[in-house]
């Protein structure tokens, strides 16, 4: 009985809280790809597809916006239900994932073109990493946006001073790079908050042309560091958010910037 009357409570909370019109931050916010668009406005989504030359396809949604354990997840209304998607996303391109598909819809959407993120693969080097018989936890999974499949540094404590390499396979240059902080979980959001977060870092390269310090804000959504034009990063961990549970430092992903 106790346990039908708390599913109820929940109910009623998530529907006045839809009544309220929580559209958190994507209000007035658009995504567009080739294909399709994502346009955020007044708790309304409205997807604009082209289907043909000459022909597209326009159909608006209700959405609701929550996070659960500092993880974005939109509620977004079709056919009569709301289907639930994990939403990491910032000013500039929003990915969507929704179980049980562990990859963003569509490889994500964009919300500018004058930079390219993917013209070359990625290589990351880490300083130590943690794996095991079950998880690995290694230094490949930063250049994948994959959920549940994040970097954890593998030290004794929270891994401050623990260091990240990256470059462009081919020498690319690099004009800034994206963070994802933590670990990100559709089915289990409690992870993000249980591990260890990055706090602060310092970017600097190979040729140590440029030392800078940024502040990193407790969140998986995308956080974009701007540096100098360079061939490669090194990124250093100087402190963190402590995790409820364990000291392990997680990072999601990290997406690197080259300018056209």
């Amino acid at each position: 009985m106790k346990k039908t009357i708390l599913r109820v409570s929940l109910l009623l909370c998530f529907f006045h809280t839809f009544a309220q019109g929580n559209v958190g931050e994507f209000n007035g916010t658009f995504y567009p790809n080739p294909d399709v668009t994502y346009i955020f406005r007044d708790g309304t989504l409205t997807i604009d597809e082209f289907i043909s030359k000459g022909s597209k396809r326009v159909e608006s949604f209700k959405y609701l916006y929550e996070e659960d354990s500092k993880i974005p997840f939109l509620y977004i209304e079709k056919d009569g239900e709301f289907q639930k998607y994990l939403a990491i996303y910032s000013d500039d391109f929003l990915l969507l994932y929704k179980m049980p598909k562990s990859s963003p819809d569509s490889g994500g959407f964009w919300g500018r073109s004058i930079y390219d993120l993917f013209l070359s693969s990625t290589s990351f080097t880490t300083s130590s990493s943690y794996s095991d018989s079950k998880y690995d936890f290694s230094s490949g999974n930063l250049g994948d946006m994959t959920l549940f499949k994040p970097w954890v540094e593998g030290v004794s404590g929270v891994g401050k001073g623990e260091k990240i390499e990256a470059h462009y396979a081919d020498e690319l240059t690099i004009t800034g790079f994206y963070i994802s902080n933590g670990f990100v979980s559709y089915e289990k959001p409690y992870l993000y908050e249980y591990n260890s977060r990055v706090k602060r870092i310092k970017v600097s390269n190979s040729e140590n042309s440029f030392s800078l310090e940024y502040n990193v804000k407790d969140s998986p959504n995308l956080q974009y560091f701007k540096v100098p034009e360079t061939t490669d990063i090194i990124i250093e961990i100087l402190d963190v958010y402590d995790g409820s549970k364990w000291d392990d430092t997680s990072i999601n992903f990290i997406l690197l910037e080259s300018q056209l």
